[in-house]
């Protein structure tokens, strides 16, 4: 892991990098940014809150976001291969053509989110919430 700060990823993503694999952002607020194709994979968001963050295509393969608020985030066709979402806020989140193979969703809220061709094959989904959840194909 590697310690980042919010300012330096913004600054170094704006430049041009994309990978940020094992970055230490616990409890960061990346909320409302646009950090399309990013690779986050291995990093610690635990806490953080990425709301209408726009995560399009981004690589969160083994990512850890245990309690991180994703309320309304882009994650379509996002490579979240075991990524643990335990207790993480998915509400209203779009995640159309996601790959969420075997990820920890356990006490997710995804109320009213959209899981369109997304595929969750062997995620754990014991006590989460999918009320009003769009789930197709």
């Amino acid at each position: 892991m590697f310690k980042i700060s919010v300012a330096e990823l913004k600054s170094r993503y704006a430049l041009g990098e994309r990978n940020f694999e094992s970055a230490e952002l616990q409890g960061a607020n990346l909320s409302y940014l646009t950090l399309v194709d990013i690779n986050l994979s291995y990093a610690n968001l635990k806490g953080a809150d990425l709301s209408y963050c726009d995560l399009r295509r981004s690589y969160l393969k083994r990512t850890q976001l245990v309690n991180a608020k994703l309320i309304r985030a882009n994650l379509d066709g996002a490579f979240m291969e075991r990524a643990d979402f335990n207790k993480a806020d998915l509400s209203k989140a779009t995640l159309n053509q996601a790959q969420m193979y075997r990820a920890t969703l356990a006490m997710t809220k995804m109320n009213g989110a959209y899981l369109n061709q997304t595929n969750l094959k062997g995620a754990y989904l014991k006590g989460s919430y999918l009320n009003g959840a769009y789930l197709n194909g």
